[in-house]
């Protein structure tokens, strides 16, 4: 009986450790996702959010399906005041990125807020856009949630095109 107790007092304390340590696992921004990278996950028609806070950082990870650019907007429910992260990978290969910021129904460039990190891929017929941001440039000390917004068009390589799939969410901070 107490071998018992002692082996479940060590796997109890491992277990424990294992899950303290994996919350400190930062991802890697490089265009792809892999399983287990992120601490949460959300999914909405065919498009993935990823994402993990950490007490400096906000990682972001879009993937959706097609060739054609995807975006993450940050700070608002809507585009209007939104900091939009969009990409794509160009016909030739290259990865594209702006930082645009949202007004009314439109966007345009933006100098303020800048990812720390941010790639973009395209792999298996889908995009990914990957970012790591300032925690303080998005979040007030304390602040629980922050709304996003998310779009993606599953063909077009540029920042102009229409999107063909929309939508927001609420991402919690843990």
């Amino acid at each position: 009986m107490g071998k018992r107790i002692s082996l479940l007092v060590v796997v109890s304390i491992l277990a424990a450790g294992v899950a303290a340590f994996a919350q400190n696992i930062v991802p890697k921004v490089d265009g792809t996702v892999e399983p287990s990278e992120y601490a949460q996950t959300y999914t909405d028609n065919g498009v993935v959010i990823s994402s993990q806070v950490t007490p400096d950082r906000i990682y972001m990870a879009i993937t959706a399906p097609g060739d054609g650019w995807v975006a993450l907007g940050l700070g608002s429910s809507v585009m209007n005041g939104a900091t939009i992260f969009m990409g794509y990978v160009d016909t030739n290969g290259k990865p594209e990125i702006t930082v645009q910021k949202g007004r009314f129904h439109t966007h345009s460039e933006f100098s303020g807020e800048t990812p720390i990190a941010q790639a973009v891929g395209e792999s298996n017929g889908k995009t990914t856009l990957e970012i790591a941001i300032n925690r303080a440039d998005f979040l007030d000390a304390g602040q629980k949630t922050m709304n996003y917004i998310f779009a993606y068009n599953k063909s077009a390589k540029d920042f102009r095109t229409r999107h063909t799939f929309r939508n927001s969410s609420t991402l919690k901070i843990e």
